[in-house]
C-alpha cells in the first residue's frame, strides 16, 4: 500500500483508527525515510505521542539490526553494531527530538526506546535529556510500585482467597505492557523484547493502540526495567547517579521478570557498566545481594536458557570477578552441552565459556580445579575439536581458536581427546601450518600468552620439544603481534586481566627472537 494513498484517506478516520494507521505504516516502513514521513505525518495532525514515537523507535532499530553491512569490530559493547546509515540517523534525531517534546506524557517503553535506540544508533543523546529520561523512568516506575501495592491490597480486602495468585502474577508475568509476549525467541506473532524487538501478539488490536488496562501493575511492566538497564548500560556516554543505578538495580530485585534473557543481559550490562565507569560503579552490587540474586534468578530459569545466554551469563560473572557456586557452574555447564548442538555459533560460544572458566579458575584454582574434571567440560572441548572439521563452521573456528587455546593453556587443561588418546592443546597447535597466516595481530597475541603459558617462553632460542615444529609459525605470529603490540595494549585488548602489560611484551618479545636464531 503507498504511503501516499494511506494519508489521504487519513482525515476521515477518528484519531484512535488514525493513530492506528501511523503506527501501522511506521511498522512496515523499509527506510529511514518512510519512518520519517509517517512520523511527520503523526506530529503534523498533533497524533505524535508516545505509541507512535516508541514504535517508531522501534522500527528504526530493527531496520539498523537487520541492514546489511559490516559490524562493527571489537567486543562488548560495540560487537554486532554497525554504522548507521544516513536516512536512518535523521529520523533518529526527528524520533528522539519529539521522544523529548513528550516526555511528560510518556510510558515506559517510550523511555525504553528511546535508550535502546541510542545504544543500536549510536545515537548521542545531550547530558541534560539523558537526565530527564533517566528521571522520568525512575518516576514511572515508582508509580506502578505504588499501584501495585494498592491493587494487591484491594485484592486481599475483597477476596483473601484469591489474593496470593494476584500477587504471583504481579512478579511472575509473562505479558509486558504492549501485549506482546515475552519468550525467548523470535516468531511469525511475537518477537522478544529483550533483543530489543517488538511485534503485537494475533489478540492485539489492529488498530496499533495497546491494552492499558493494569497499566500501573508490576504484571504489566515485566521487562521494561531490565531492557532500560542493559541500554543505558551499555551506552559509554550515558550517565547516572550512582542513587539512580542503585534505584533500578533495587526495582529489579523487587520485580524480577520471569525471563532468563532479562537476567542474562542485566548481567551483561554490570560488566559494561564496570568497563566504562570502572569497578567502584558495579562493587556495591556484588557485596549488597544485588548480583547474587540476579544469578539465583537465572539458575531457576537455567533450564529455558539457550547456549548464548549461557555463555553470555558465565563469562559476565566470571569478568566480575564474582565466586561463582561450583554447584551452580556445574549446573550450567551441563545444559550448555545439552543445547550447544542447536547453536548457531557454536564455536564462538564454546570459546568464550572457556575464557570465562579460565578467569574464574585464574581467580581460585584450588575452588574450580575439580570443575575441569566434569564430563560436560570435557564433552564442550571435544564438540569444539569437531568443528574444525566442519565446513559450515571452520571459518568461525578459526576466529575462536586463539581464545579457546588460551583459556585452556592459562587453566593447564590439556585432556586426552577423541579416540587416539590426543591431548587437546596438541590437536589445536596441529593447526598452525594453515592457521597461523590468517591470525591477526590481536589474536596472535593470545595464542602466543597461550602457549607461553603452558609450554613456557623460549629462552636463549630454546623451545619446548612439542614446539620445535611450530617454531617458524610462532616466530611469524610474534612478530606480526609486535607491530601491533601498542595499540593491543593502548586499546585493552589483554581483556583477561591475568598478566600485566610488560608480561605480554616479555612473552611477545621471546617468540619475535625466534626469528634471529
Amino acid at each position: 500500500m503507498l504511503l501516499g494513498s494511506l494519508t489521504d484517506c487519513y482525515h476521515s478516520l477518528h484519531a484512535p483508527q488514525a493513530l492506528g494507521l501511523l503506527i501501522n505504516g511506521v511498522r512496515h516502513a523499509t527506510s529511514g525515510s518512510e519512518v520519517s514521513l509517517w512520523l511527520r505525518t503523526g506530529m503534523r495532525e498533533g497524533l505524535a505521542g508516545p505509541k507512535l514515537v516508541s514504535a517508531a523507535l522501534d522500527r528504526l532499530k530493527d531496520l539498523q539490526q537487520r541492514r546489511p553491512g559490516k559490524q562493527q569490530g571489537g567486543t562488548g559493547s560495540t560487537r554486532g553494531r554497525k554504522e548507521a546509515e544516513p536516512s536512518l540517523m535523521a529520523a533518529c534525531e526527528l524520533a528522539m527530538q519529539q521522544g523529548i517534546a513528550c516526555l511528560q506524557q510518556a510510558d515506559l517503553w517510550l523511555l525504553v526506546s528511546m535508550a535502546r535506540t541510542s545504544y543500536w544508533l549510536y545515537y548521542t543523546v545531550p547530558s541534560a535529556q539523558q537526565a530527564a529520561i533517566t528521571e522520568a523512568f525512575l518516576r514511572l516506575l515508582a508509580a506502578s510500585e505504588i499501584s501495585s501495592r494498592q491493587q494487591g491490597a484491594s485484592v486481599k480486602v475483597e477476596s483473601p482467597v484469591q489474593a496470593q495468585p494476584a500477587l504471583a502474577t504481579e512478579h511472575h508475568g509473562s505479558e509486558d505492557s504492549s501485549g506482546a509476549s515475552i519468550v525467548n525467541g523470535g516468531s511469525s506473532s511475537s518477537k522478544s523484547r529483550s533483543n530489543g524487538s517488538i511485534s503485537s501478539n494475533k489478540n492485539s488490536s489492529s488498530n496499533g493502540s495497546v491494552s492499558r488496562s493494569s497499566a500501573c501493575s508490576s504484571s504489566s511492566r515485566q521487562g521494561e526495567a531490565e531492557q532500560f538497564i542493559w541500554a543505558t548500560f551499555s551506552c559509554a556516554n550515558w550517565h547516572m547517579t550512582s542513587a539512580q543505578r542503585t534505584a533500578l538495580l533495587h526495582h529489579v530485585q523487587r520485580h524480577p521478570s520471569d525471563s532468563p534473557q532479562h537476567a542474562s543481559n542485566l548481567l551483561v550490562a554490570l560488566v559494561r557498566l564496570e568497563s566504562f565507569e570502572g569497578p567502584a560503579a558495579v562493587a556495591p552490587f556484588l557485596v549488597d545481594g544485588t548480583l547474587a540474586g540476579i544469578i539465583d534468578r537465572l539458575m531457576v530459569h537455567v533450564g529455558e536458557m539457550d547456549a548464548q545466554q549461557c555463555q553470555n551469563s558465565l563469562l559476565s560473572i566470571a569478568t566480575l570477578s564474582y565466586p561463582l557456586k561450583p554447584g551452580q557452574l556445574a549446573v550450567l555447564l551441563e545444559h550448555l552441552l545439552a543445547v550447544i548442538q542447536a547453536s548457531t555459533r557454536p564455536a564462538d560460544v564454546i570459546a568464550k565459556t572457556f575464557k570465562g572458566l579460565a578467569l574464574l579458575h585464574h581467580a581460585n584454582p584450588g575452588g574450580y580445579n575439580r570443575l575441569l574434571q566434569l564430563p560436560a567440560v570435557r564433552g564442550l572441548s571435544e564438540h569444539f575439536l569437531g568443528l574444525a572439521e566442519d565446513p559450515a563452521h571452520r571459518g568461525e573456528w578459526l576466529g575462536e581458536f586463539d581464545c579457546m587455546l588460551r583459556a585452556c593453556a592459562e587453566m593447564r587443561y590439556n585432556p586426552q581427546v577423541g579416540e587416539g588418546g590426543q591431548r587437546l592443546l596438541d590437536v589445536m597447535l596441529s593447526q598452525l601450518p594453515e592457521l597461523a597466516p590468517q591470525l591477526s595481530p590481536f589474536d596472535a597475541t593470545h595464542a602466543l600468552l597461550g602457549v607461553g603459558a603452558y609450554y613456557g617462553v623460549p629462552v636463549r632460542g630454546e623451545l619446548a620439544q612439542p614446539l620445535l615444529p611450530h617454531r617458524d609459525h610462532l616466530a611469524g605470529m610474534a612478530l606480526r603481534a609486535q607491530e601491533k603490540l601498542p595499540m593491543f595494549v593502548a586499546k585493552g585488548k589483554n581483556t583477561w586481566d591475568v598478566c600485566t602489560e610488560q608480561h605480554v611484551k616479555d612473552v611477545v618479545g621471546a617468540f619475535a627472537a625466534l626469528s634471529k636464531e
